[in-house]
C-alpha cells in the first residue's frame, strides 16, 4: 500500500458500523484510492441493537469512531452522528442514503458539492412512506453523486431525477474468491469435523441457514418449515449458522428437534464446510449478500416471494440458481422437498451457481466504487 500524505485529498465514508464482511472491501478501496493519491477514512459509531447482537462488529486501522445520538419515534430509529466537523476538510464524504440518518440529510443540505450518498436507491427492506421516499429522492438529487447497490438502484435513482452520469451501481458483493477457494479444497470428512457433526449427518438430506438470527431473517418461518420438511423427509437435517437476538430460540429448538443443528456464527471456513455437507441454503426471510455466498459455495437458495428482500436478491434466477416459492410455510416446504428429491436438478443448479462466481467479484466492486469517487471529485 502507498503511504498516505497529509496534503492528499481525503474521502470519508460514513457507516453505521463495519461488519466483518465489509473489512476486505474497505481495505481494497483504500488501497485503490491511495494509488490515485487520495486518502480514505471510515467514520462509524458502535453497533447497537440487532446489529450488535449479530456479533460481527469489527474495525480497521483507518476507522474513526464518532458519537451517535439515537431516538425512536413512532417505531422509526432516528440517528445523528457528529460528523459535520470531522469532515469539514474532506474533498468528498459518502453518507448513508437513509431517512433515519440526520447527518446524511444535513451534509446533503450544507455541502451538496462535497457529499455523495450510498444506499439501495429505493425502499427494498421495508414498506416506504411518502415522506421517506420524498426525502431520499431529494438527497439523491442534491448530492454530488449517488452510489447504489445494483442496477435496479440505477433505475430507482433515475426515477428520482438524478442524472445518469451522477449514478454508480457498485455491484454489491463480498470476497467470493476466498470462499470459493476454501470450498474447492474442503473435504466432506474435514467439513463434518469442523462443524462438530456426526458422520450420519453426511449421509442425510441436509440444508443450511447462514445469517443473522433476527426478525429480518424470519427465523420462526424457518423453524416451522423445518418441522414440516422433517415430518415428510426423515433424513432431513437443517444446520443453522449465525447469531443474533433470536439465538436462544434457535438453541431451544435445536435441543428439542433431532433434525436441527445449531453451530454458531459462520466464518469463511465454516461456510466452506457447510457447502460440502448441504444440498441447499434455506432463507425464507431477507436475502441479501447470501446470494453471492451461494454462488461461491455452489449451493442453491430456497426463498420466498417476500416483498422485503435486499437488492442482491436480483442476482438470483428462479429455477436456475434459486427456488422462489409462494410466501407461506407449506409452499416453501413443498418446494424444498421437491428439489431435495430431484438429484439431477440439484446438480445442475449447483453448477449454475458456481458459474456465477466470476460475475460478482470484490475487485469489480472496488473498481466501480473508486471510479465513482473519481467522477465525483472531477478527476480522471
Amino acid at each position: 500500500m502507498i503511504p498516505a500524505r497529509a496534503d492528499q485529498p481525503e474521502v470519508c465514508i460514513v457507516q453505521p458500523y463495519i461488519p466483518s464482511y465489509r473489512i476486505e472491501f474497505f481495505v481494497r478501496l483504500r488501497d485503490a484510492l491511495g494509488q490515485r493519491g487520495i486518502r480514505m477514512r471510515v467514520l462509524t459509531s458502535q453497533a447497537t441493537g440487532a446489529q450488535a447482537a449479530r456479533g460481527d462488529d469489527t474495525s480497521v486501522a483507518f476507522q474513526q469512531l464518532v458519537r451517535e445520538h439515537a431516538v425512536t419515534v413512532g417505531g422509526k430509529s432516528i440517528r445523528y452522528k457528529r460528523v459535520l466537523m470531522e469532515t469539514k476538510k474532506s474533498a468528498l464524504t459518502v453518507v448513508e442514503l437513509a431517512t433515519g440518518a440526520l447527518d446524511s440529510a444535513l451534509l446533503c443540505s450544507v455541502r451538496p458539492g462535497r457529499t455523495a450518498v450510498w444506499g439501495h436507491g429505493a425502499a427494498w427492506v421495508s414498506k416506504p412512506s411518502v415522506v421517506d421516499t420524498a426525502v431520499e429522492h431529494w438527497m439523491m438529487r442534491r448530492a454530488r453523486h449517488t452510489f447504489v447497490y445494483t442496477s435496479d438502484g440505477v433505475a430507482d435513482a433515475l426515477r428520482a431525477g438524478v442524472p445518469e452520469e451522477r449514478i454508480t451501481a457498485v455491484g454489491n458483493t463480498v470476497d467470493v474468491d476466498s470462499l470459493a477457494t476454501s470450498v474447492d479444497s474442503m473435504s466432506t470428512d474435514r467439513a463434518l469435523e469442523l462443524l462438530g457433526l456426526e458422520n450420519d449427518v453426511g449421509a442425510g438430506v441436509n440444508c443450511a441457514f447462514i445469517g443473522g438470527l433476527d426478525e429480518s431473517k424470519r427465523i420462526d418461518f424457518l423453524l416451522d418449515a423445518g418441522r414440516s420438511i422433517a415430518a415428510t423427509e426423515p433424513r432431513f437435517r437443517l444446520i443453522v449458522a449465525g447469531s443474533g437476538r433470536l439465538e436462544d430460540e434457535v438453541r431451544r429448538a435445536a435441543s428439542e428437534a433431532p433434525w436441527l443443528h445449531y453451530i454458531g456464527r459462520a466464518d469463511t471456513t465454516t461456510k466452506a464446510a457447510l457447502a460440502q455437507v448441504s444440498q441447499m441454503l434455506l432463507n425464507p426471510g431477507r436475502v441479501g449478500l447470501i446470494a453471492v455466498d451461494s454462488f461461491a459455495m455452489g449451493t442453491p437458495i430456497a426463498t420466498t416471494k417476500w416483498p422485503f428482500h435486499a437488492p442482491e436478491v436480483s442476482y438470483l434466477q428462479d429455477g436456475i440458481t434459486c427456488v422462489l416459492s409462494d410466501d407461506d410455510v407449506e409452499s416453501f416446504s413443498q418446494e424444498v422437498i421437491a428439489l431435495l428429491h430431484d438429484e439431477a436438478r440439484l446438480v445442475k443448479m449447483s453448477a449454475e451457481c458456481r458459474d456465477k462466481r466470476a460475475e460478482y467479484s470484490l475487485d469489480g466492486m472496488v473498481s466501480r466504487f473508486r471510479d465513482g469517487i473519481m467522477m465525483a471529485l472531477g478527476a480522471d
